[in-house]
């Protein structure tokens, strides 16, 4: 009997320390095998983070090969416009018209860096956007460099409060 609470009380003290250790800091400066490729990531973070900034580049791929206007935009906070001097309108706008006048969107990223500091982060990768497009006139978009993403957590959660391509 003593045996059978003794084990008891040891599983439930292993899963806390399991759940625990998920939400709890990293150590700095890692390389992370992901599904999107090698991540570099400095600064204190939890699996949560993690999680949220891996859908952002899933997403984001998916968004313009799938040419989803409302996962374009959803991760951007209202400060966005403030910081960035873009109206989400205005930017929701200029993608619902590549979306209409581009097909056979593509966008990838790679050399993914995310560097966090507190309620802050930035992440830093190389990207490659293609389109080809549907009206006769226009020319194809292909556009290749390095982006810069300006984060801010609130609550939980991370939004993009500016986008620096370069």
């Amino acid at each position: 009997m003593m045996r059978q609470r003794l084990f008891l009380v040891v599983s439930i003290m292993l899963v806390f320390l399991i759940v625990a250790c998920q939400n709890q800091p990293s150590e700095k400066g890692k390389t992370i095998q992901t599904d999107i490729g090698k991540i570099k990531i400095k600064g204190k973070y939890t699996k949560s983070d993690m999680d949220q900034f891996i859908k952002f580049y899933k997403s984001l791929t998916e968004a313009a090969e799938k040419e989803d206007l409302e996962m374009s935009i959803s991760f951007f906070a209202p400060e966005f416009e403030k910081i960035a001097g873009i109206k989400i309108d205005e930017l929701k706008e200029n993608t619902a018209v590549v979306y209409r006048d581009y097909d056979n969107i593509k966008y990838t990223t790679s050399n993914v860096k995310i560097i966090i500091t507190g309620n802050s982060a930035l992440t830093i990768d190389d990207y490659e956007y293609k389109a080809d497009p549907t009206i006769k006139g226009l020319k194809p978009l292909h556009y290749k460099g390095k982006e810069k993403i300006y984060w801010k957590k609130t609550g939980d959660k991370w939004q993009i409060i500016n986008w620096i391509y370069e």
